[in-house]
């Protein structure tokens, strides 16, 4: 082993990092695994399954809204996109920009509010149990239940997203499996309700890829996993994907 000598006073540093090694080893070793849920747990994204539960009536103006939305967000993204290029800025700022864009342009958030009109239009007046009912209409992509039940005791499994609802992430998957929400935390927005009724709001702040690479980050300092492993398949995702 070597020794190093400071003040007079000798140390076997080797050894010391040795044991800390075969103390770190004669632990069960369970790596951290985040997972998106929308369009990476599922076959398609459930927001609009929210729309459904308030009011099937009202599915043909929410469809246009969500287009118009999205038509808006895919303008800003190409041209932020080519700007990007021209100023070779790295991913980091350009999804600052696109960050910067959502929360003050699009969804209009306020603090943790989000504002977004047509969250307060459709989904006012919305109950729990209509969610709940809602979750039944969750597809769920070949095998990805099958692997969360055989990632679960093997390691730490938490879910990500940016879904208005928690209540949706949790009940569909409840629906399938009640053991795969037991001990497994979900990091999502919420509907805000008062007396069991949505007020129209959402209670939460991860809504963007910046938003959704601070919560990974404070899920990793709290496990204190050295390994992780996020899986996730949308721009929202990039930063975390990223991260090591």
């Amino acid at each position: 082993y070597q020794r190093r000598v400071r003040g007079g006073k000798t140390r076997i540093s080797q050894q010391r990092r040795v044991d800390r090694v075969y103390m770190s080893l004669s632990k069960p070793f369970k790596p951290l695994v985040v997972l998106d849920f929308d369009q990476t747990l599922t076959a398609q994204d459930t927001t609009r399954l929210l729309a459904l539960a308030s009011q099937v009536s009202k599915l043909e103006k929410w469809e246009a809204h969500e287009r118009l939305f999205h038509q808006n967000w895919k303008n800003f993204f190409n041209a932020a996109l080519e700007t990007s290029k021209n100023k070779k800025e790295t991913l980091a700022t350009f999804l600052t920009s696109l960050d910067r864009y959502e929360k003050e342009d699009l969804l209009k958030t306020q603090e943790t509010q989000l504002s977004l009109p047509i969250v307060s239009e459709f989904l006012k007046g919305l109950d729990k149990k209509a969610i709940e009912s809602a979750s039944q209409n969750v597809l769920f992509n070949h095998g990805a239940l099958e692997t969360m039940r055989e990632l679960k005791p093997k390691t730490r499994l938490a879910i990500l997203s940016v879904n208005w609802s928690k209540t949706l992430v949790s009940a569909s998957l409840c629906r399938f499996d009640p053991s795969l929400v037991q001990d497994v935390p979900i990091f999502c927005n919420e509907l805000e309700f008062k007396d069991g009724v949505s007020t129209g709001y959402v209670r939460g702040d991860i809504h963007t890829a910046i938003d959704k690479l601070k919560c990974f980050r404070e899920i990793k300092s709290e496990i204190d996993h050295s390994v992780s492993i996020y899986v996730g398949d949308s721009v929202t995702d990039l930063l975390a994907l990223l991260l090591f």
